[in-house]
């Protein structure tokens, strides 16, 4: 984690429609592309850029109550602007460490830059680079740790 004072370190987004605003302060604890049902059915695509930030490192500025949440898989609440609809985050505070997981592109001018591919058993689209594939997650992040081959590089 870098320093989460350093004025640089500091990113900016908002919904859709502008009535929530959040700013996170430091750097994501993982970054990558996840090809799981649950993130493909809200994300409405073959598989969605995240970025996981600390539950403390994201601030709503404004427009709180008009987060709405719903948890079509118990432990991930997905977050959603009540007005424009727009997809916010998967708000994990129970999770360990508790994480926010959201799209990097919500932020105006992030650096997004991913680690891994996750639940890669369960992609539809074939996805070929030189980052890791993971059947399902990195042990860190609870899952089994297992690496599927790259389907371009086999």
């Amino acid at each position: 984690m870098t320093d989460t004072n350093a004025a640089s370190d500091v990113y900016q987004g908002a919904c859709f429609c502008g009535a929530i605003r959040f700013e996170l302060r430091g750097e994501p604890l993982v970054s990558g592309h996840c090809h799981c049902q649950d993130c493909r059915d809200w994300g409405g695509t073959p598989f969605i850029d995240f970025i996981l930030v600390p539950w403390d490192a994201l601030r709503i500025v404004t427009g709180e109550e008009h987060l709405k949440l719903y948890a079509r898989v118990a432990e991930t609440p997905r977050g959603s602007c009540a007005l424009c609809g727009s997809a916010l985050g998967a708000f994990r505070k129970d999770a360990t460490p508790p994480h926010v997981g959201m799209s990097p592109h919500r932020f105006a001018d992030f650096p997004f830059s991913p680690t891994m591919h996750v639940f890669c058993e369960e992609a539809v689209r074939i996805w070929s680079d030189n980052l890791p594939h993971y059947r399902t997650l990195p042990q860190e992040l609870g899952g089994d740790g297992e690496l599927m081959p790259d389907p371009g590089m086999s």
